[in-house]
């Protein structure tokens, strides 16, 4: 089992923020929520949608082949040889390649988005290839330039 965890991007401020105290921000019966600030019992305000305020990264449960946490809205870069298909080989051609990482509500999973475009491909995210091919770039608040390309 995976943990559980999020990371919390401040729109305005445009930074992520510690999200350690009170308030809180957090996803409730799909809603972007928070404890009320000053109440020692964490009471949840679930009236109000802060999603305008705060965007919510899910943790993916993996790691890159650095061992970093890769949570959605991160961008990864896949470094690899291109293989000559008749001879199995490789050709000595680099590619590198960038995606974004993002959770697919209707399949509920993580999956590799290739651009930044409307119409793009989508790849399952694997474990045994993160940890193998991928390394954590940046996301896509400070670094949407990575997937322009």
């Amino acid at each position: 089992m995976r943990d559980i965890k999020y990371r919390v991007w401040d729109i305005e401020q445009k930074k992520y923020i510690k999200n350690t105290g009170n308030p809180y921000i957090f996803p409730f019966n799909g809603i972007t929520c928070m404890t009320c600030a000053g109440n020692s019992t964490g009471h949840i305000n679930g009236e109000k949608d802060y999603s305008e305020y705060y965007t919510i990264e899910q943790y993916s449960g993996l790691e890159d082949k650095n061992g970093v946490d890769i949570y959605e809205g991160d961008i990864v870069r896949s470094k690899s040889n291109m293989i000559n298909i008749g001879t199995n080989k490789p050709t000595g051609k680099i590619t590198i390649d960038y995606y974004s990482i993002i959770y697919v509500d209707s399949e509920a999973r993580f999956a590799l988005k290739q651009s930044n475009k409307p119409k793009h491909k989508l790849f399952h995210l694997r474990q045994k290839s993160i940890t193998k091919f991928y390394t954590v770039m940046g996301n896509i608040h400070d670094n949407p330039e990575l997937l322009e390309t």
